[in-house]
């Protein structure tokens, strides 16, 4: 993984938001995943996201 450069240091707004996701529980991180996905994708990759998740998850 590459290092950010130093003038696109995250903000203390996306720090605090990426400390708060890694807080969540793994089953709300997923939620946000999906709902995410749902967001950008069609029916279809929809459905093979849903199917890989539910693969990892158990």
């Amino acid at each position: 993984m590459q290092s950010l450069p130093e003038d696109d240091e995250p903000t203390p707004a996306e720090k605090q938001t990426t400390e708060a996701f890694e807080a969540l529980p793994e089953e709300q991180k997923v939620q946000f995943f999906v709902t995410y996905a749902m967001m950008l994708l069609d029916r279809d990759q929809i459905k093979n996201v849903i199917r890989i998740l539910q693969q990892r998850i158990g």
